[in-house]
Order: C-alpha cells, then structure tokens, then sequence
C-alpha cells in the first residue's frame, strides 16, 4: 500500500494527510515519456529517477486517460514532491478536503515591522508571528487562493 511505502522511506509518518496539488481529473491525457510528466499535451514537470537517499522512485511509462472519479496529484513547482507522477491517479474518493493557503507571498507582501521576529519559507512552513499580529504590525492581504489544493486521506493505504 502507498502509504506504507511512505512512512518506510520516511516522505511521509502513518496518519498524516496527504497534502497535494490536484493537477488533473477525468477526462484527462496524462502521460510520461521518459521524466517528462504531460497533461494535455502541455509539458508540468518531471519525475527523478531516484530520491534524496539515492533510492529508486517507482515509475510508470506512456499515456493512461484519467477515469470520472480519479484525481492526478502533482506538484508542477517542486521536483522533489512524492506524488502522482510515481504512484499515478488515485481514487477521487480519498480526496477529505480542500486546503486553502491563509498566507502566500504571491501577492502583495504584509506590511512587517522590521523588528519583529516574523518569517517564513513557504505556505506549510511554520509561521512565527504571533508577535507581530500581538502588536498589529501584521496584516494579512485579502485575496483568493491562488492554487487549488486537495488533501488525499490516508485511506491510501487502501490503495
């Protein structure tokens, strides 16, 4: 099962949703020639033939249409990311939610006192600003998420 094989590399602990971006759904063409990860003709990204460790990634060849009621979960900005491009669609059933990013850089940047211990990396890391928000110098801009974001349950390991 995938989420076994998860913890066992260590990408992901037993219990923890899976948090990817949904890159296609049903009726899609995807497929992979060579590290190349296709959708529709358009080129997303690539796969690696190993992991950080060195160990082999799992890998599947050609093109597949994905079927009403699966889900292709990839990440297009981080190679690194263990996702549909080794393991392929997963049932849309084990979708459990939407994640909806609360702070991104991609817009306009809070406005921060300099002063302040406030920092961050990305939209999951930790966020040390409790401070800032204590002393209003914190402010959050109001906009939409800018990616759709699906949470895959850990009944994967159904899968």
């Amino acid at each position: 099962p995938l989420a076994a094989f998860m913890a066992k590399r260590g990408y992901l602990p037993n219990n923890v949703p899976l948090l990817k971006q949904v890159l296609a759904l049903g009726g899609a063409t995807v497929c992979r020639e060579g590290t190349a990860i296709i959708v529709n003709g358009r080129t997303y990204g690539h796969a690696c033939e190993r992991d950080s460790r060195g160990r082999s990634l799992p890998c599947w060849r050609g093109c597949r249409e994905i079927a009403d009621g699966e889900v292709f979960l990839m990440n297009p900005n981080a190679a690194e990311s263990f996702d549909s491009r080794y393991f392929g669609p997963l049932p849309l059933s084990l979708v459990v939610g939407r994640a909806v990013p609360v702070w991104t850089t991609e817009r306009a940047a809070p406005v921060l006192d300099p002063t302040n211990d406030v920092s961050w990396r990305t939209v999951t890391s930790r966020l040390n600003a409790h401070q800032a928000l204590m002393k209003g110098a914190l402010q959050c801009p109001r906009s939409a998420p800018s990616h759709a974001m699906m949470t895959a349950s850990s009944a994967i390991s159904q899968r």
